[in-house]
């Protein structure tokens, strides 16, 4: 096979060059002078090709492209237009994401390869995955396969779908919906668009050429999270980089306005995205074992007492209260068990046909092409999780061919000599020669597949370049290469970064030094003075070559622009206590060590109060003991609370956010669906799940936003539930009659959403057109508004 440069605008490779495997990479790389050569490849604290937050342009796309000829129909992810290889037109495919692209539009690639992905991250916000489920007519944004009939996760906040497989490897760049500044005003803040690839609305059209811009049979097009505008990928660079929220303008609740404290708690908690099919499980093992503990206490089964045998026979004639006779309900219950037990084994027997042919065809495979599957680790993390990636090679290809194919699995774009592979043996690593062949690791009597670790070639183990990002600062510049030595301190970086960001280095006490790791949860940890980076590079490199690449340093202010005040919410305590009762009780759970520093309001109705900490780190700890405290055999609600600057709202008199409460067990299970679409389309901080903490959480995060509007997605009784609340704490909000509408959800009120496949777009007509108007309360109808038509369409009951 011919490879073709990767870099974005360069020639296509000579028709002349060799069939030998050959790995053309883009050397180009947004580093700054001073010996980015000499870094840790990655992206964190190591240099290596396209390491740098930047773009595109600068990067390049970084895709490894092979000419191919395909023998059934594929699409070019460029134009989403059919290539026509049976009849001689050439495509070619990136060997790292499968990106598939014609000839022709191979100098026009603006989409960058899963392998650069998360070297054009600035500041790294993680998804909120969902449980595992399945979807149709779906790509994964990593590998660009299909996703039918395979489990996969979705993010809850930009709609990134990815493999089970696929998760560890999606780049850290879901929609950030918090980006508070302290010190700019309202008239100074600036949205901007937050591009997403692939998996666009069916006829959805592009917003430039206005031309169509969705595909069914590849991952193509792009998508604004915040307002929903849709174009090619082409298209999408000519587009202004400014975002003004699209329709739903009106009633969005700007990021610029939220902040949320600097916590290692994850996304998920937060934002309150609860997994409840782990909640269904755990329900269910706890009825288990207090099925199985309540005979062993007594000794002898459970026995029914006489009033209910006769409650279940005599009075009821052999019926249930439901008027049904037990027998038919009996039989009923075979019927669906058996049918269970037939579609359990059904499926059960087409895997393992599935599962037969795929090995025979594997086989097959490996007899014509002579080839092998070898094991590689990343490093000695992986191989003690006994996570490892699959690559085939041909069992007389060199050592050499196989770091390439190694780094291409783990999606790495970097020098390969950069590298070396090991033998991974049970005593000790064996390394390799450069000229050693598979075979020469095979054995007759070895079955299993060779296993390799992917190491990293260190030039000077003693010294090196790592990166230091500016993060949230007030700075254009993308990162510094930092000289440092296994003797250099966080200190010594410190000043080196804030001379070289020009912030003088008298200011190096209001700093921090921060290490990120852009995994699933993007996780944080502050840097001790004297600390040494370099050793911490080493280490991690030596656990994961994977890790260490998601691995960066930043600046971090000292200062949280959250401010000083932190809220935790919590619920399920006893009603009617005295504050002194309520207060004694979350001592106990929490400890005289780690006190809160002011205690209100509290809800004495509904058994639930708020705490404040001035302390990140006793916020934290104090939410994790009241997350496993019961209390009355009841475990305890706590929430983290985000914080909106409504300040920055009262400069814009057309904008009045939209607080949404829904509760997802109403009606037809149409609530999850609700919940996750409403997320997608507002900022997710506005939208509150009645299921987690109910509406008290979202009405005291907007209690000091002037005017607000107030969306109820459920039955009757939810929408008692939250006037109620609403009736109960207004007086103590700024906005003390925000305006309500309503969403039906309850029993035969849920089929005006019947049709799922319009639901998202239904509910995007349903908020900018009816609640596009000026919505009346019947306390401003009862108030003396006059009766005319007019005011009856504002009128909501």
């Amino acid at each position: 096979m011919r490879r073709s440069r990767s870099m974005a605008g360069s020639e296509l490779a000579n028709s002349g060059q060799s069939d030998s495997l050959l790995l053309d990479v883009d050397r180009r790389t947004s580093a700054d002078s001073e010996g980015a050569e000499s870094c840790v490849g990655g992206s964190g604290g190591g240099g290596g090709p396209g390491s740098g937050a930047g773009n595109v342009e600068q990067i390049g796309h970084g895709h490894f492209f092979t000419k191919k000829s395909f023998h059934k129909p594929s699409y070019c992810h460029h134009c989403a237009e059919m290539i026509w290889t049976l009849i001689g037109v050439p495509g070619y495919v990136c060997e790292v994401c499968n990106f598939v692209v014609h000839e022709r539009c191979m100098k026009s690639v603006v989409t960058p390869c899963s392998s650069i992905a998360a070297a054009l991250i600035k500041n790294p916000v993680p998804h909120c995955w969902s449980d595992f489920i399945h979807v149709k007519r779906k790509f994964c944004n990593v590998c660009r396969k299909r996703l039918d009939d395979t489990w996969c996760f979705r993010c809850e906040i930009c709609d990134c779908y990815v493999h089970a497989e696929c998760q560890e490897f999606a780049a850290s760049n879901c929609r950030e919906c918090a980006t508070y500044t302290p010190g700019k005003e309202g008239s100074q803040l600036t949205q901007y668009h937050h591009w997403s690839e692939g998996n666009l609305p069916n006829n959805s059209k592009c917003a430039l050429c206005r031309k169509s811009c969705w595909s069914s049979e590849c991952l193509s097009g792009y998508r604004c999270a915040w307002c929903a505008v849709t174009a090619h990928p082409a298209c999408h660079k000519t587009l202004t980089q400014e975002c003004d929220f699209g329709p739903l303008k009106k009633i969005m609740l700007p990021a610029s306005v939220v902040t949320i404290p600097r916590t290692e708690l994850p996304m998920e908690t937060i934002i309150g995205v609860l997994s409840y099919k782990k909640t269904r499980e755990r329900k269910i093992e706890e009825k288990e074992v207090a099925k199985t503990e309540q005979p062993e206490k007594s000794g002898l089964a459970p026995r029914a007492t006489v009033s209910e045998e006769l409650s279940s026979t005599t009075m009821n004639n052999g019926k249930d209260s439901s008027g049904e006779s037990t027998s038919s309900k009996e039989r009923k219950r075979r019927k669906e068990r058996d049918r269970e037990e037939r579609e359990s084994e059904r499926k059960e027997r087409d895997s393992q046909q599935k599962e037969e042919r795929r090995s025979k065809d594997k086989d097959e495979d490996e007899q014509d092409s002579d080839a092998e599957i070898v094991k590689v680790f990343d490093g000695n993390s992986s191989m003690r999780r006994k996570v490892f990636r699959t690559i085939t090679v041909n069992r007389n290809a060199a050592t050499k061919e196989v770091v390439e194919a190694a780094l291409r699995s783990f999606y790495i774009k970097d020098d390969p000599g950069n590298y070396y592979i090991t033998e991974a043996l049970e005593s000790e690593e064996r390394p390799l020669d450069v000229f050693t062949p598979i075979s020469a690791l095979l054995t007759e009597t070895s079955r299993e597949s060779p296993s390799l670790f992917l190491r990293y070639r260190d030039k000077d183990p003693n010294k090196g370049f790592i990166k230091v990002y500016p993060g949230n600062l007030k700075s254009s510049q993308g990162y510094k290469s930092i000289p440092v030595s296994s003797d250099t301190t966080v200190d010594d970086v410190l000043e080196y970064a804030l001379r070289k960001f020009g912030l003088g280095t008298t200011t190096k006490s209001k700093y921090n030094l921060i290490e990120v790791t852009m995994d699933n949860r993007v996780t944080e940890r502050v840097l001790t003075h004297s600390e040494k980076p370099w050793r911490i590079m080493q280490q991690i490199r030596k656990e994961s070559i994977h890790q260490m690449l998601k691995t960066r340093f930043y600046l971090q202010e000292k200062e949280d622009p959250h401010g000083s005040s932190i809220a935790l919410f919590i619920g399920n305590l006893p009603q009617n206590l005295s504050q002194r009762q309520y207060h004694g009780i979350l001592m106990g759970f929490i400890g005289e060590s780690n006190p809160f520093v002011s205690i209100g309001p509290i809800y004495y109705e509904y058994g639930s109060v708020v705490v404040n900490y001035d302390n990140n780190e006793a916020a934290v700890k104090a939410f994790n003991c009241l997350k496993v405290s019961l209390y009355d055999e009841r475990s305890l609600l706590v929430m983290l609370l985000p914080n909106i600057q409504a300040q920055l709202l009262a400069d814009d008199r057309e904008l009045t956010p939209l607080l949404v409460f829904v509760n997802v067990k109403s009606g037809g299970c149409q609530g999850m669906e609700l919940i996750a679409s409403f997320r997608k389309l507002l900022n997710p901080y506005q939208v509150f799940d009645l299921g987690n903490g109910g509406p008290l959480p979202g009405l005291y995060v907007f209690r000091n936003v002037p005017k607000y509007r107030i969306l109820i997605c459920g039955g009757d009784g939810t929408v008692g539930w939250v006037l109620q609340c609403l009736d109960n704490v207004g007086q103590d909000s700024v906005c003390q009659a925000p305006p309500c509408a309503v969403v039906p959800l309850g029993t035969g009120q849920s089929r005006m959403w019947s049709s799922t496949s319009t639901f998202f777009y239904t509910l995007k007509h349903y908020l900018t057109v009816f609640l596009g108007r000026q919505v009346m309360t019947w306390r401003e109808y009862c108030a003396g508004a006059p009766d005319t038509p007019e005011m009856r369409s504002r009128w909501v009951s």
